[in-house]
């Protein structure tokens, strides 16, 4: 599994603020650095700890689980995910457990000064490359 697998994947559920448009049901819509502040920032630093990564990514990981079987087949992966797609699971399905051990990849693949924080350039950094995903995705 390659290690930064889930470093975005979680990312596509939040949507726009409510007074925003909707998009199409077909186009997932962008997330900026505040938003993901505004979703994992739970102690309103400015960035964002391993630790509040996790929690959200575990959050949003359960949400996709449409069937509450504790893991995540092909059909469950919204076609907006980043990284995680249908292609990059074993057997068709990744469950919590390894979902969880590779989170430190992923969140390590954008903590590019190595403080065990996201600050606003390493969002950034992360949130460009969920839109630049966006913009080639069919």
């Amino acid at each position: 599994m390659k290690t930064t697998l889930l470093c975005l994947a979680l990312l596509a559920p939040w949507a726009a603020p409510a007074a925003a448009a909707t998009p199409p049901q077909d186009q997932a819509p962008e997330i900026t650095v505040g938003q993901i502040l505004e979703r994992m920032d739970r102690d309103n630093d400015g960035q964002v700890s391993f630790e509040e990564y996790r929690n959200a990514m575990i959050r949003h990981f359960h949400a996709a689980d449409r069937n509450a079987d504790g893991g995540l087949q092909s059909s469950e992966i919204p076609p907006e995910w980043v990284v995680l797609s249908a292609a990059d699971l074993v057997d068709g399905r990744i469950t919590l457990d390894v979902f969880s051990d590779e989170l430190p990849a992923g969140f390590n693949a954008y903590d590019s000064n190595g403080d065990g924080r996201l600050d606003n350039a390493e969002l950034n950094a992360l949130a460009t490359a969920r839109a630049a995903k966006l913009e080639t995705s069919p």
